[in-house]
């Protein structure tokens, strides 16, 4: 007897417990006097063992961003500055400081955070931009972007500790297919991180008896030919 076995997962409500980071770029970028823009790709990130992930990035400008001499936020720009890092107008140059982090998930920008739009405050001179979570529901690729831009030889623009928190709570499953005869058909539903997963659902769309549908490791009796199995996890983020 063949069994056909698949799983999926729903993931993703904020708690902040057991995790595991991914570094992506610890050491980071320091620009100083750019006259113009860089960007640093960081591209298909692994978080295939993630069901939950976040994004943070520290950074860190030379100088504070309020009054004359100091880093130039775009409605500080003498001429009219569109404030727009992809298509910035002639006012932004050579007047516009910014620093623009991007984070994706499978080429979907699903966050971004913008240092240097107007009203940018002294309290954005130095700290760390942590995303929302998000649920990854089953994709595997993630992508950060950080651009950078400033104009004089007394700025300079830093990140470092680029890192992607992940809750390991994708599973697999593990099982003794084929089985013949009468025998049981084993369901383990391996996870990277059991501790961050809060509940576990077997399902399946046949006649075979799932002993116990709500636990981790469980097994089934009297499975049939090409039923599918699905094992459902939810993690601590909801």
């Amino acid at each position: 007897m063949r069994v056909l076995l698949f799983f999926i997962f729903l993931i993703c409500v904020f708690n902040v417990n057991a995790q595991s980071p991914i570094n992506v770029d610890l050491a980071g970028q320091s620009y100083t006097d750019l006259n113009g823009t860089i960007v640093d790709n960081y591209e298909d990130i692994d978080i295939s063992n993630c069901s939950s992930i976040q994004f943070s990035v520290d950074y860190a400008f030379s100088l504070p961003w309020e009054g004359s001499s100091n880093m130039e936020s775009s409605d500080e720009c003498p001429n009219p500055c569109n404030g727009d890092p992809e298509n910035q107008s002639a006012g932004c140059s050579p007047c516009w400081d910014f620093m623009w982090m991007q984070f994706s998930i499978s080429g979907i920008i699903v966050n971004e955070e913008l240092i240097g739009e107007p009203g940018t405050t002294d309290n954005e001179q130095m700290n760390t931009y942590s995303s929302p979570i998000f649920c990854t529901n089953g994709e595997e690729l993630a992508d950060i972007f950080i651009t950078n831009q400033n104009w004089a030889m007394d700025e300079t623009n830093t990140f470092s500790s680029v890192i992607i928190m992940c809750w390991e709570g994708t599973p697999d499953i593990i099982t003794n297919d084929p089985i013949c005869g009468s025998d049981n058909l084993d369901l383990d539903g391996n996870v990277g991180d059991p501790s961050v997963v809060t509940d576990f659902l077997w399902t399946n769309d046949g006649t075979g008896q799932i002993d116990d549908d709500e636990s981790e490791v469980t097994f089934a009796t009297t499975p049939e030919d090409g039923e599918n199995y699905t094992l459902t996890t939810t993690d601590e983020n909801g």
